[in-house]
């Protein structure tokens, strides 16, 4: 059976992506949770140290971009069939894994938590400015109630931890963004994962940053 490797649900983007990512191509393995806050966690899972970790049958594979490509070999689903919306999927994906990094420190993913008046410096707001205009372009071009359809896609998988950080730090007004959010939180898939955080244990230093 397949093993899954992850951190807390609460705080960890990656573990989103990776869990949301088998689910997307049919696959359900054995989770092992590990904790950030003990210093052993890193023997626990068979890589670098990384977490989420995939181990099948074929072997080990870590980091949520080189997990999506693994599934994609069983699973081609994870990506759009058109050509044009597969460029464009793996576009935005691809500045996701590598970009964002004002997004990414300022405020960390913490699905419980709800930050008022949370102040924004200018490189978080063109950050979140660029992702709300990749995700409605997609929506836009190729997109129906998902970016790139009616079902959840790699692409959806990687921003589903923007969008649960939107909703913490900095909620969209109305527009085609602040719709999809709705729509993709309100998936069960995402409702299941979020009930696992809900009874997470708590990392106090990420919950100090919203005054929990």
């Amino acid at each position: 059976m397949a093993k899954l490797w992850l951190g807390h649900a609460n705080y960890s983007s990656w573990s989103l992506r990776g869990w949301l990512l088998c689910r997307i191509a049919g696959l359900q393995p054995e989770i092992q949770w590990v904790r950030f806050d003990q210093d052993a966690w890193r023997d626990q899972v068979p890589s670098r140290g990384l977490v989420p970790v995939l181990q099948t049958d074929q072997g080990v594979v870590w980091d949520s971009a080189a997990i999506a490509e693994t599934l994609a070999d069983q699973a081609p689903e994870l990506w759009p069939r058109d050509p044009q919306a597969r460029m464009h999927a793996r576009s935005i994906v691809a500045e996701m894994h590598a970009g964002f990094a004002a997004l990414r420190s300022a405020c960390p993913m913490n699905i419980r938590g709800r930050a008022s008046d949370f102040a924004l410096s200018e490189s978080v707001f063109a950050d979140i400015s660029r992702v709300q205009d990749l995700l409605e372009e997609a929506l836009a071009r190729f997109g129906s109630e998902f970016l790139y359809g009616s079902q959840l896609s790699a692409a959806d998988a990687f921003y589903a931890p923007v969008i649960y950080r939107l909703r913490t730090y900095a909620p969209p007004a109305h527009c085609e963004l602040a719709d999809y959010s709705e729509r993709l939180l309100a998936h069960p898939w995402l409702l299941e994962w979020e009930a696992m955080a809900q009874s997470d244990d708590a990392l106090p230093g990420y919950d100090q940053l919203l005054g929990l």
